[in-house]
């Protein structure tokens, strides 16, 4: 990707380009100013994978005058669905120092990442954020469904079935093996679970009967998650035993436990026990390359529906075809909804033929998850 280097009311901005060995300092000193006024840890030690200088062509920049003013980061990841494998690009640590705001940088840094993400062959890009006008501009969309729950700790019975230890790196086999069990999530390599387990204030205690891990619970992540069990797995009784353990050790009387808007063990239990729960957007997403997602989602759609699905892109917007039946999408930022819900396919492609809208909606929206820990 070229350097770039422009002038624009009166600064000379270098930028968006990736950050160099020698300004990575600036940069984290950027993010933990904007992003962690209230000290330590360093924001490097929460998110030690996308920060780290072994990732320093995914953070890109912008510099005045030697410094770094502006920021965002990427993070590619495989995303495992029940069907299929998506390349994604999870966008990070979005901050432009106070003395540069309202000249646009934030917008090119993060387009930066949109256009690495372009070049890296990503299906989706994934963002998390409260601002949700703010990255509409960018073509991102609310999208995607998650649970949260909020359950009350005098709710679980006291009744320990398992032995409760604090993690200990001899446990990481265990949680592996748990965790690769889920049908929803990010893959990982063992240097990324070490990485994840690590991270300051997130509190991870294991369930044991015997020397067998059974299941596990990740409360906080940094100064992220606060109060929500983010991370968890394995035996969905020996989880409430983890999940009251954890609770109690913090002070808390009430926890949020994040959960996949799907079929899981765990789910079904707190479901069945009526634990109050929102059903919330994933994050803000964007479809990187249609054709490529196109062709991912057609390799297990034509075999059931017997029917091609595809996304075409022309002058005239996005249409949506199944067999000889298509669509069009009046607005290109919907496609992750369509895709990844909330909406049904009626809602959203509302003059398609009956026949297209039902059977888009037997395999959409496509089930997805990220898990607490794989945030950036």
């Amino acid at each position: 990707m070229a350097k770039r280097t422009e002038q624009k009311a009166g600064f000379s901005f270098d930028g968006p380009r990736s950050v160099k060995a020698a300004e990575h300092a600036s940069a984290i000193d950027l993010l933990n100013r904007t992003l962690r006024p209230g000290g330590p840890p360093s924001i490097l030690q929460e998110y030690p994978l996308v920060l780290s200088e072994r990732n320093l062509r995914n953070m890109r920049v912008i510099v005045h005058d030697g410094r770094v003013v502006s920021h965002a980061a990427v993070y590619f990841s495989n995303l495992r669905t029940q069907d299929a494998i998506l390349r994604v690009g999870c966008i990070g640590s979005v901050a432009t120092d106070p003395e540069y705001r309202g000249r646009g940088l934030a917008s090119r840094v993060v387009g930066d990442c949109l256009d690495l993400m372009r070049e890296a062959g990503c299906h989706v890009a994934v963002l998390w954020t409260q601002r949700h006008s703010f990255y509409r501009r960018l073509g991102l969309e609310a999208a995607g469904s998650e649970y949260l729950f909020r359950l009350t700790i005098a709710d679980i019975a006291d009744e320990p079935l398992c032995r409760v230890a604090p993690y200990d790196p001899k446990h990481l086999a265990g949680i592996m093996r748990i965790h690769e069990g889920e049908s929803l999530r990010t893959e990982r390599s063992r240097r990324e679970y070490e990485e994840y387990f690590s991270i300051p204030k997130a509190r991870t205690l294991v369930g044991l009967r015997g020397d067998l891990v059974t299941a596990y619970a990740v409360l906080g992540k940094g100064e992220d998650f606060k109060g929500c069990v983010h991370e968890w797995g394995g035996d969905p009784a020996d989880l409430f035993h983890l999940v009251r353990k954890l609770a109690v050790s913090a002070g808390l009387k009430e926890v949020l436990i994040l959960a996949p808007a799907a079929v899981n063990p765990f789910v079904d239990v707190l479901m069945s026990k009526r634990v109050p729960y929102l059903l919330e957007h994933l994050a803000m997403m964007k479809v990187i390359d249609a054709a490529a997602l196109s062709r991912v989602v057609d390799s297990y759609f034509f075999p059931q529906a017997s029917s091609h699905f595809g996304i075409i892109s022309d002058d005239r917007g996005i249409w949506i075809h199944v067999g000889k039946e298509g669509a069009h999408l009046e607005r290109e930022n919907m496609l992750v909804r369509l895709m990844f819900g909330p909406e049904r396919a009626s809602g959203i492609l509302k003059a398609a033929p009956p026949d297209m809208i039902r059977t888009l909606e037997r395999f959409f929206p496509i089930p997805l998850f990220i898990w607490g820990l794989d945030s950036v």
